[in-house]
């Protein structure tokens, strides 16, 4: 399992219209073959933040998940609108 927590701090006013843009993203990126969960979390403090949370069967599922038409049209708007960026990839521990 490949698991990625993506925080995003976004500038100051675009969050609804990023997470807005990103609902056919995270619609599309579900029904991937290699995609376990993939889920988007607003802060709950009012901070223009959330996180994804993205879940593929292996790395290369989520490579996949890169190339798709859906990622390629959704990914230049947020990030022009993000302020900062945290990637992790955690795993479950056995």
């Amino acid at each position: 399992m490949y698991k990625i927590l993506v925080t995003f701090q976004m500038k100051p006013g675009t969050l609804d219209a990023t997470l807005a843009a990103g609902r056919q993203c995270l619609e599309e990126s579900r029904k991937e073959p290699g995609c376990l969960a993939y889920d988007f979390y607003r802060a709950t403090d009012g901070s223009e933040s959330f996180v994804a949370v993205e879940t593929f069967v292996d790395e290369a599922a989520h490579d996949a998940h890169e190339q798709t038409a859906h990622f390629k049209a959704f990914f230049p708007m947020l990030k022009g609108n993000w302020e900062s960026v945290k990637l992790e990839t955690v795993n479950l521990r056995s």
